[in-house]
């Protein structure tokens, strides 16, 4: 394999984007209503749930990106 193939680039650029969409569309509201109104066990149980959803795709990148680099190294 010389290189990445353009589906890699797709799924690896869209694990990226979905991250980041993650963040911003549950992560952050859930931290600045934290910081509005202090300790709220409902606003924390929902970022902790949400937040599985980051865990995973952050965790399907780094696979992905460990694949890769193993696939690209040169031996």
């Amino acid at each position: 394999m010389n290189g990445l193939t353009g589906l890699q680039i797709i799924v690896d650029s869209g694990l990226s984007v979905l991250i980041w969409l993650a963040t911003f569309i549950l992560s952050v509201p859930c931290h600045r209503q934290l910081q509005k109104s202090g300790k709220d066990l409902s606003t924390i149980n929902r970022l902790v749930a949400t937040n599985w959803i980051r865990t995973i795709l952050w965790s399907l990148l780094f696979f992905r990106t460990g694949v890769t680099i193993f696939t690209l190294k040169s031996f």
